[in-house]
């Protein structure tokens, strides 16, 4: 007969499930509050006068933020 193998407590599983959809709930959170910055950034940036910020590098950039070419992760 092989080693017996660990079998987490129920409560153990459920906390770490609970904690889970936390962590979740936070990035998507995170994610919209990014997503709102953005947009506000692009509006600026768009109808600035300065041809140098509606032809930014960093306006393409935040462009593809907002419609999910690129994602933040961790901090």
């Amino acid at each position: 007969m092989g080693p017996r193998m660990y079998q987490p407590q129920p409560q153990m599983v459920q906390d770490t499930q609970q904690k889970i959809e936390e962590v979740k709930k936070e990035a998507e959170q995170a994610n919209k509050n990014v997503l709102d910055v953005t947009k506000n950034m692009v509006d600026v940036l768009s109808n600035s006068t300065n041809p140098k910020h509606r032809n930014s590098k960093f306006l393409k950039f935040l462009n593809k933020l907002n419609y999910g070419a690129y994602t933040l992760e961790n901090d």
